[in-house]
């Protein structure tokens, strides 16, 4: 039976690791039912809410791209758990969140009529994957949305994997980044994030990151023409050409457990997803209307209706088999990316207070 967790509790400013607490996809461990804000003194004053009779969503899918949010979504909404009112919400992490703004009330009232046609009953949730990776979105969220209100599902999946998922992913749809689906294209995107990260990590909401990241990219490539223009260097950079940092899992809940408290986050292992999107459907609309988890009885029939939702979303092919990712990329790229991820691996596992094991580069090591 899988099962969401929650961030173990912070005692004293100190993280606490639960001794023999281990989390393996296809076998959760619960965590306590007592968490912790980890960061004191959040920035954000939630009592001060602009809005509080606005009809905002009950919860939020905020992440990660390419971790089975979309198949989660459109397992909630067929079976009548919730209603998403469509596609990704992408409200927060593409219009400033400056009410004085002209227009913002406009943006606003458009946002939240996409759940206008949803049965009063039902619970309305936002799955859109860019939030988690944006770091203005919780405070946003935190400052518009009323606090009863802040319910969040994350999803994590292993990055390598949603790195390459991701990679595909925006090439097909989008086009964008150098060359096309190819091993050394995704090579080349991978060493100049990296080189990013390491050049430019602190500097993401700063005026002279353009410059910083382009150079970055310089650096690791000298002769590359369009340099200056490196799509994840620009006002896109939180949608295109990322697929590196989106794996930073710890510094993106380290930013919504500022903002957000955490007890009001659930956090599942993507993997998991593709065995048990059913239970954690149930799971997740227990949790967010009685702040219980469930453990769903009729786990055999709900397993196999998850595979056949699974199959909607094309999850049953290359983008959930690892054995395939792994032949999609060059030995060398899979290395530099598994000595990269490991440090923050150890991180994110002390932040949230669970170990995290099955992602193939802690095999590996």
């Amino acid at each position: 039976m899988s099962h969401g967790f929650r961030s173990e509790e912070v005692s004293q400013g100190a993280l606490s690791l639960q001794s023999g607490a281990v989390i393996h996809p296809k076998a959760f461990t619960a965590s306590s039912k007592e968490s912790l804000l980890l960061y004191q003194g959040s920035l954000v004053d939630q009592s001060a809410a602009t809005m509080p009779t606005a009809k905002f969503p009950h919860y939020f899918i905020i992440g990660a791209q390419k971790g089975c949010a979309e198949s989660l979504k459109q397992y909630i909404d067929t079976m009548g758990l919730g209603c998403s009112g469509g596609g990704e919400g992408n409200f927060w992490s593409h219009y400033t969140m400056d009410t004085t703004e002209p227009g913002f009330s406009n943006n606003l009232t458009r946002y939240l009529s996409r759940w206008n046609q949803c049965k009063s009953e039902t619970l309305r949730f936002d799955k859109t994957p860019s939030y988690a990776f944006h770091p203005l979105v919780p405070i946003w969220i935190a400052q518009q949305v009323p606090a009863d209100q802040h319910k969040f599902v994350f999803l994590l999946r292993d990055p390598i994997h949603r790195a390459i998922s991701g990679f595909h992913n925006e090439r097909d749809r989008h086009g964008y980044g150098p060359g096309n689906h190819t091993l050394d294209s995704f090579h080349q995107m991978v060493t100049f994030e990296i080189a990013i990260v390491n050049q430019c990590k602190g500097l993401e909401m700063a005026a002279e990151y353009s410059s910083c990241c382009a150079h970055a990219v310089k650096s690791v490539d000298p002769d590359y023409e369009n340099w200056n223009n490196w799509e994840g260097c620009g006002d896109n950079r939180w949608w295109f050409g990322n697929h590196v940092r989106r794996g930073l899992y710890y510094d993106q809940l380290k930013q919504w457990f500022t903002h957000v408290h955490r007890d009001n986050i659930l956090i599942f292992v993507s993997e998991d997803m593709y065995h048990y999107v059913a239970d954690a459907a149930f799971e997740i609309d227990s949790w967010v209307r009685t702040g219980a988890r469930t453990s769903w009885p009729n786990s055999e029939h709900a397993i196999t209706v998850a595979a056949r939702h699974l199959s909607w979303a094309g999850l049953l092919d290359h983008s959930f088999r690892p054995h395939n990712l792994t032949r999609m990329m060059r030995n060398d790229t899979y290395k530099l990316l598994a000595d990269f991820y490991r440090p923050y691996h150890k991180k994110l596992e002390l932040l949230i207070g669970k170990n995290i094991t099955g992602w193939t580069y802690l095999e590996d090591n």
